[in-house]
């Protein structure tokens, strides 16, 4: 079996469970949550978005539970509630908790009769940790709510709904609503059982983790969870020390899982890579930042180039990055991939400066997106993807941090387009141009073919008063159509001088453009070519009385002058 080779640097993905070998910068951290979580039922973990309170969860609280040996017997539950757009699209958060439950219990746990009959087949969250509980009375069961703002999106009845039952089954043996069923069994002698682990209080632990910006959402459920108010615990931005361990320490690992062989820094590079992302002059740096460069330089560096010191020169300016970090992503696409690609990803996974989920079913339906390039995407970190509860994938731009630099290139794919677009005008007034001077040219053709006409007819009413009628017939034809081809021929002049007008103009404007750039040479080009559309030998005989026009040459001559 091809076994699977990852990176020393997850970059905008959070660490996983295995990544524990690699999670560095931390360590403090994750020894102060893992004793806070230790003293308290419920423990809010706190911090600015892309800080990394995902991956202190998976790659250091987690490996922490499962090697302590005082809690060898434990249960630990994740969840996350996507962003909520439709009761169509989505489930309700209450039922989200009960299939994950009820899916990772069912395969190693007999279903209870007793608890059935009191939950009346409800299989209800009071109703699973119940069953582990009796499993294992000692053991302790951990919930983890990671992203818990994004519950907060859902109807304010589905909000209660959720708090509500979580109280039922985490703060009293029994909830009230089962005391009654729980007594009419233990009346009937035939349901007689010994349930007096029932009536014991599980050991359960929530452990939610939130944006720093959403903790005032905490306040809705807080009637029935006080105690989300004060235990708080803030994830802040690594120190310049931790950061360095961040950045120095995966690269030395030896290891033959990782795609990149060992390599290292040069001093100079960690510290220009720390300096530049210090907010407002403190020694605080954010990881998910570090991780993003750290992972580009693992690729282009290190993977694609075979170096193994990595120096200042190497990567250039820092701050351009994240920047590059998307461009290149998105240059090693196919020219046939990287369009639906950029549709997707810049017009509708970021809608109004925010990450916005959507179905695998729907981005390949309406964007004609295989899987071979979603799986692309979402290797490269620019794409998360997710299973919701009801089984469906959900793919969402990789973190908040990626929106930034994917407006910024979305906005140079717009001006690219404009400039195609308005080269494709140009193109079109310039067909339009020759159509008429074409045009014109016939006609003065035909108008001379008329004047020839006219000079014979006046000579024959002259050698023949015989033919004084036919050649009075044969006048008047000539002059009429004297008349409308001369109409024809002024229509078409005007057709022709706005023409010109418009291209002089837009050339005249291009020509401002270039000379606010300072390209004066390329400037006074383009005022010139203006000048020869206004000044064509056709134009000259009907351009002389308009006064834009004579504006405008006007204004052309000045700036050729200058």
């Amino acid at each position: 079996m091809e076994i699977s080779l990852s990176y020393r640097y997850p970059g905008v993905k959070p660490f996983n469970t295995a990544e524990e070998e690699i999670f560095y910068g931390r360590e403090k951290d994750i020894k102060d949550f893992f004793d806070f979580i230790a003293t308290r039922q419920i423990s809010v973990l706190y911090g600015k978005s892309g800080l990394g309170k995902s991956s202190l969860i998976n790659a250091g609280i987690i490996p922490l539970l499962n090697s302590d040996p005082s809690y060898k017997n434990n249960f630990q539950f994740f969840f996350r509630f996507n962003n909520f757009v439709t009761k169509e699209l989505n489930i309700s958060p209450l039922d989200n908790v009960h299939l994950r439950l009820q899916q990772e219990i069912a395969p190693d746990y007999k279903e209870n009769a007793s608890l059935s009959l009191i939950t009346s087949q409800q299989k209800n969250i009071w109703y699973c940790i119940k069953t582990l509980q009796k499993s294992n009375a000692k053991a302790t069961i951990y919930l983890f709510f990671d992203q818990f703002e994004e519950l907060f999106t859902y109807p304010i009845e589905q909000i209660k709904a959720f708090s509500e039952e979580i109280a039922d089954a985490i703060y009293t043996p029994i909830p009230v609503k089962f005391r009654a069923a729980l007594a009419k069994i233990e009346n009937e002698e035939a349901n007689h059982d010994n349930l007096d682990w029932i009536y014991e209080r599980p050991l359960v632990k929530l452990i939610f983790s939130i944006r720093s910006d959403r903790m005032s959402l905490l306040d809705m459920i807080s009637d029935r969870h006080p105690s989300l108010l004060t235990n708080w615990y803030e994830l802040k931005p690594l120190s310049q020390k931790d950061a360095t361990l961040a950045i120095i320490e995966p690269a030395k690992i030896i290891n033959a899982k990782y795609k990149s062989p060992p390599f290292k820094y040069e001093p100079d590079l960690v510290e220009k890579m720390i300096n530049s992302f210090n907010k407002n002059d403190k020694a605080e740096i954010e990881t998910n930042i570090l991780q993003i460069i750290c992972r580009y330089i693992e690729e282009s560096q290190v993977l694609g180039l075979n170096k193994t010191i990595i120096k200042v020169s190497d990567v250039g300016e820092i701050e351009n990055v994240l920047y590059r970090y998307y461009e290149d992503t998105l240059a090693k696409l196919s020219p046939k991939a990287r369009y639906p690609a950029q549709k997707l990803i810049e017009e509708q996974l970021i809608t109004n400066d925010q990450r916005n989920p959507l179905s695998e079913t729907y981005i390949k339906e309406h964007f004609l997106i295989d899987d071979e390039l979603l799986n692309t995407l979402e290797l490269s970190s620019i794409l998360r993807k997710e299973r919701d509860s009801s089984g469906r994938f959900l793919y969402e731009v990789g973190h908040d941090t990626l929106i930034e630099p994917i407006k910024k290139v979305s906005k140079k794919r717009r001006e690219l387009e404009e400039e195609l677009k308005e080269a494709e005008r140009n193109k079109e007034l310039e067909r339009k141009l020759n159509e008429e001077k074409k045009r014109v040219q016939e006609l003065e053709h035909l108008y001379q073919k008329i004047r020839s006409g006219r000079t014979t007819a006046n000579i024959a009413i002259f050698l023949s008063l015989i033919a004084a009628g036919i050649a009075g017939i044969f006048f008047l034809n000539a002059n009429k159509e004297k008349n409308e081809a001369n109409k024809e021929r002024i229509a078409a002049y005007q057709n022709l001088k706005s023409l010109n007008y418009q291209k002089a103009q837009e050339l005249y404007n291009l020509g401002k453009q270039y000379n606010y750039l300072q390209e004066y040479a390329l400037a006074r080009s383009s005022y010139l070519n203006a000048l020869q559309y206004l000044d064509s030998a056709l134009n000259r005989q009907i351009m002389v009385e308009d006064s834009m026009i004579s504006k405008l040459r006007k204004d052309l001559q000045s700036k050729i002058i200058q």
